[in-house]
């Protein structure tokens, strides 16, 4: 992903990769989240499970029915690095959310930090095994 910052007119510009390194046998997946900003790299590792990963490719499928008390959502087709996307756009107070049928599910996503921060962040390209 291409991550941009943007605070009183300052840019921060960074990537992010994030790699599913691990499959177990009880469904259970090994994420690892590198971001790079100024050549300096910081990696994070989590877990999470095949199903989670699976629902969050399928929002767009079912984005009418994602709509929760205080947000939208509809379909819209997005272009970013990696292309143009077919996606459930959610609105909520945190912030925009492209979902799309791409390995993590996450196309898109704008929000704004209590600071005053936007952070935008776009799928730069993938490779779906």
């Amino acid at each position: 992903y291409n991550v941009t910052a943007t605070q009183n007119g300052s840019t921060m510009n960074a990537t992010e990769v994030i790699t599913l390194t691990a499959i177990d046998g009880s469904d259970q997946v090994t994420l690892s989240d590198e971001l790079t900003y100024q050549g300096t790299s910081q990696t994070d590792t989590g877990q999470a499970t095949v199903e989670i990963l699976n629902s969050l490719e399928s929002v767009v499928d079912n984005c009418a029915a994602n709509v929760q008390t205080g947000q939208s959502a509809i379909l819209e087709n997005i272009a970013v690095p990696a292309g143009t996307f077919q996606t459930c756009h959610i609105t909520n107070s945190s912030g925009d959310f492209y979902m799309g049928h791409v390995p993590m599910g996450i196309v898109k996503m704008s929000s704004k930090s209590d600071d005053g921060t936007i952070n935008t962040t776009e799928l730069t390209s993938f490779i779906k095994k």
